[in-house]
Parts: structure tokens; sequence; C-alpha cells
């Protein structure tokens, strides 16, 4: 083999091109760099590039390091984890592609540090040995974590240039089964065509920098290619910037796709959502769609009065729902044109979780109200406001609900059910309108077997006691998260629970073991206990977490054992609570002194 038949990159005086991989150099050789003595500085280069090319293992083992390796300063070994253990067949996570060049050593130089030429680059033939060394690393990468900082100073040229000599067929990572995206930059999308591997099980994009259309060209073309060459990958977890993906990506091939997160992904058409439900082994899927500058419905809606809408839903031209037959957990946020379609098409009688949030954009605030944003996200909002269906604040809820219905009747095995309600243009000002819940729709969640329900961002017209005694028919609910702010803003009655409630509450849930609710923080209607008082030897109060709304605690005296006096309360009543929390975080030192004493008065029951 020949020079040539490697690749023959440049000497570190010219200036090649080249990408991104770590390399740290003491403080002390860069300021002899600084000297003008040609000789000198040439000696300190040599000192820089020697350690690398002397690197006899890529992985810092056996083999110790030159006097001078502190050069690369534990580069290499901290873009190494291995889960076995480290022994020498053991799988490896990495996150730089710098143990991948360093096994070729002898090949391998680095520019000088802090100048132009700063980046890594091959020179030469490499030994057969490293070749063959080169392979048993790559075969034992199980996952790769992909960030802006894994290629810096290693250009694509050098990894491409690995893919011409080494010895085996296929892809390159032979053994990769997890690859994670996270804190990326424009040119680490440049990288993602080397990670395609039938072994391939897990792919999440979950942070970026800067989003461009070139990115997410990149993203989508990465998608399209992924199901011939990663046939067996089982989860894909995305989280975009509210930017729109191709209809034509090959959803349907992903046959063995079983989970699926899409955040902030825009969606524009309703062949997105029949495409996913018809993967056959698909379990979990979650996605919170961004509001669409666009969006082709598969059935036209006609803005039809209420008495109507089981027409419109139960229509012939609809039929009979076939797709999402196995799902187990469905959550889903988006705009309700988008949650029409989708309701239309779930099928699942194994249905375990089902979680729904109302991405809300009618009654938009006026234009003066407006706070900053960029122009891409205002032009979205603007195009999306003339094709939307014609929903009126008010419709726009009902129907919500009317979806919710037809679901649950459908997929009546949901043990874990939540409700949501958010501003479709968070950032362009809040609405100025609540979002009540009706206490049927209530009343219709707590039938059946559900054991644990959240609702967010819904307020509730009904009354606090009605509220309680609609729960309490339900034996078997184990965990319940309701509104923070609990009522309407302009209602005359205080907002939320009196503290004091809480001993109805431990009494009506037997089981309860977490309970979120907006609680009034005024105290003065807490019965006072005896600390480690007795507690009843029945099997109720099983509650673990208690998180109580926000706000500062409130005593109408100059007593400043007040919160001990919460504190007795709350471990008479919830004598097994192991947290509690205030739900915006404020009033902490209160709550985490409350805290404190409850446990202490556990702690003297236990040993008495």
């Amino acid at each position: 083999m020949s020079d040539s038949d490697f690749v023959n990159l440049p000497s570190p005086t010219s200036s090649p091109q080249f990408l991104n991989v770590t390399i740290s150099v003491p403080p002390r050789l860069l300021d002899q760099a600084q000297m003008n003595d040609r000789d000198e500085l040439r000696t300190i280069t040599d000192r820089i590039l020697t350690p690398i090319h002397d690197f006899g293992d890529p992985l810092g083992g056996d083999h110790p390091h030159p006097e001078t390796s502190e050069s690369t300063d534990g580069a290499d070994l901290d873009a190494i984890s291995s889960p076995d253990g480290g022994s020498d067949q053991s799988t490896l996570e990495l996150s730089s592609f710098l143990p991948i060049v360093q096994a070729l050593s002898s090949v391998l130089h680095a520019g000088i540090p802090g100048s132009p030429d700063d980046r890594y680059y091959f020179r030469g033939t490499p030994l057969e040995a490293e070749i063959k060394g080169l392979e048993s690393l790559a075969q034992r990468v199980d996952a790769f974590n992909l960030t802006k900082s894994s290629h810096q100073h290693i250009p694509i040229a050098m990894l491409l240039s690995l893919m011409r000599i080494r010895r085996w067929s296929g892809p390159f990572f032979l053994g990769l089964k997890t690859l994670r995206v996270t804190d990326a930059n424009v040119d680490t999308m440049a990288f993602l065509d080397l990670f395609y591997s039938p072994t391939l099980r897990s792919f999440e994009l979950t942070d970026f920098n800067s989003w461009s259309d070139s990115c997410i060209n990149d993203l989508q073309n990465f998608l399209h290619n992924l199901p011939p060459e990663a046939p067996n990958i089982s989860l894909i977890k995305l989280l975009l910037d509210g930017s729109t993906l191709n209809v034509d990506i090959r959803w349907l091939d992903f046959v063995h796709l079983r989970e699926l997160h899409l955040s902030n992904v825009a969606i524009a058409h309703w062949q997105l959502l029949h495409n996913l439900s018809e993967l056959p082994s698909l379990r979990i899927i979650d996605l919170k769609f961004a509001i669409p500058q666009s969006y082709s419905r598969q059935f036209s809606q006609e803005n039809r009065g209420e008495g109507d809408w089981d027409a419109i839903v139960d229509s012939p031209q609809r039929g009979t729902p076939t797709g999402f037959r196995d799902l187990t957990v469905l959550r889903i946020g988006a705009v309700i044109e988008v949650l029409d379609d989708l309701v239309g098409m779930v099928a699942s009688n194994r249905l375990q979780e089902l979680d729904m949030n109302l991405l809300s954009y009618s009654d938009p605030p006026p234009k003066e109200t407006y706070t900053p944003v960029t122009p891409k996200r205002l032009a979205r909002r603007r195009a999306f406001i003339k094709t939307k269906a014609n929903f009126t604040p008010r419709n726009e809820d009902s129907y919500f609900f009317f979806l919710l219905s037809k679901l649950l009747q459908r997929c009546s095995t949901a043990k874990c059910i939540g409700l949501g309600q958010s501003q479709g243009f968070t950032g362009l000002g809040q609405l100025q309108r609540d979002h009540f819940i009706p206490s049927t729709v209530f009343d219709e969640l707590l039938q059946g077997g559900i054991e644990h329900l959240t609702i967010r961002g819904w307020k509730f017209s009904f009354s606090v006691p009605a509220v309680i005694e609609a729960v309490g028919r339900n034996p078997h609910l184990r965990s319940l998260s309701f509104p923070v702010d609990f009522c309407a803003s302009d209602a005359a009655a205080p907002q939320g629970f009196p503290l004091s409630a809480l001993s109805s509450i431990a009494h009506v849930f037997p089981n309860l073991m977490s309970f979120q609710g907006y609680v009034i923080r005024n105290i003065s209607g807490v019965p006072d206990f005896f600390p480690v008082d007795s507690v009843p030897k029945n099997p109720h109060y099983a509650l673990r977490s208690l998180s109580l709304g926000d706000g500062q605690l409130h005593w109408d005296s100059e007593d400043k054992h007040y919160t001990l006096r919460v504190a007795f309360y709350l471990d008479r009543l919830f004598p097994n609570l192991q947290n509690i929390v205030a739900g915006d975080g404020k009033g902490g030192d209160d709550w985490r002194f409350i805290e404190r004493a409850v446990k202490m008065c556990q702690a003297c029951r236990a040993s008495s």
C-alpha cells in the first residue's frame, strides 16, 4: 500500500480542510510558542506532534504515554465510556472521534495549537496492525454521543479516508446500537451518514444550537435513508424548532419502530398521521406538534353546531378507525384540526396511558400585546390563522372534550389520563380568556378503572366540595394532579382548596399515593395536633408525595410556630409522606422546614 492508497493530506504548513476533535495543550507550551527563535519554535512543534504518533494504544491502556503526552490532556480517555469495566472485549460509548483517529497513531499529526493549522491530519501509510486495531475498536462501539465537540479539530475528510482503507465491508460502526445527537451545530449534521448500521436501535436528537434549512434537509435525508440502512431501529426521538418534516420520509418502512417522540415539530398534512398509524410495532407515541404554517386535513370540517358533531365524527366518509391498533401510550399535543384527524384513526384496545393537550389558537391577543418574536414564527402564525377552520373560542374547547369522550369510549382500558391546554403562540402574547373543564367531562374521566389523573391548563367552574365528591367516587385513584390555578381568575370564591380540606382528601382517597393541587395558604383553619400523635391503624393515608400549588404560607397572627402546626397536621393526615414541594418553588424555606419536621415525627414514631 502506498501513501496515495491511504490519503495524502497536506503537511501542517499548508491549509487543508478539517473538521473538529478536541486537543488541549498546556499553557506553558503555548507561552513558549510565542518565542521568536524559529529553531525553538520548531522543537516545540515537534514535541506537540510526536506524542500522538507514539500512542500505541488508542484507548490509553497498558502502553505508557510519553513524557510530553500531557499535550492531549486526556482527551481520548474522556471521550470513552466502557460499561463493562474496560476489558478488551467490552462495548464502548464514545463522545468524540478522537479515539478513532488515534487508532492510526503512526500517521496522525496535529497542527500548532492556536494557529490556523491547529487541526489533525493524516500523513503516511498506516501499519497493518493499526488497521486491525481500528476494526476492533469500531466493532466495540455500542453507543455514540454526537455533539459539536465530537468533531472538534477533526475534518470529515479524515473520517472518509478511514472508510477507504478499512478491511471490513458494511457500516463503519459494526455494532452501533444507540446514536444520540445533543448540543450540536450545523457542521455536526454532516457526520450523520457515518452512523448508518443494521444494528442501530435508537436515534435521538434532543438539542441543537442553531437550526437552518440545510440542517433540516440533512436530518430529513438521514431519516429518509434510515429504514433500509437501520431496519431494526425501535426508538426515534426528535426535538426540532417548529420546522416541518416532509411527508415523504419513509415512515411506513420503520416496521420495527416501537417508540416515537416528536417534539416542537410542525405537521403539514394528515398523511403523516396516517403513515404512523399503520406502523405494526408502534407501542408508544409522543407527539408535541408546533403550530403549522398550513395543515391539509383528511376530511373537510364545516363549522357546525355542537348537536351536529356526532354526525361529523361518525359519518360514513370517515369510516371505522383502523390505525394504532396495538398502541399502549398515546401523548398528543396539537391544534384542534390535527387532534380531530388523529382521534379518527385510533383503534387500540390496549391503551394504558392517554394524554391530550389542546394547542389553542382561538381568540388570539391583539397585535399590540405581541412580544418580539422571530419573523419565521410570526409568519407561520399569520399563515395558519388564514387557513384554520372556523373554530370559535367556545367551540374549540367543547370540540376538544367531544373528541376526548369519543376516544375514551373506544379506549376504555386507559389507566392514566392527562389533559392539557396551552397557548399555541407562546411569546406572541397570552390568551385573554380562561379555559374551563365541564363537570360532566370531569365525571366521565373518573369512571372506570382510572388510577392516575393529571389536568394542566384547564380550570374548574364548580366548587371544591363538588370536586372532592366527584373524585371520591373512584376508589382506584393513586395519583391526582389538579390545576395550580384552580378556579376562574374573576371568581368571587377563594381559588383552590383550603389547607384544612386535606383532611377530607385523606379520608376520601384511601389509595392515593401522590397529590398535586392549588391549596389556599391561609392556615387559620388548620386544627392543632400534638406532635407524633397516634395514627389511625386503618390502611388509609397512603400518600407519599404532596405538591401544594404556589405562593407563600400566610398566617394571621404573630405566632412564629405556624410551620410546626402545619407539619404536625400533615404528619397526622399522611404518616407515610416522603416529600413536600411548592408547585412554583415559592415559599421554599417554609416547606423545607415543614418536610424536615414531618420526617422527624416519622423517625420518633419509628423509634418508639
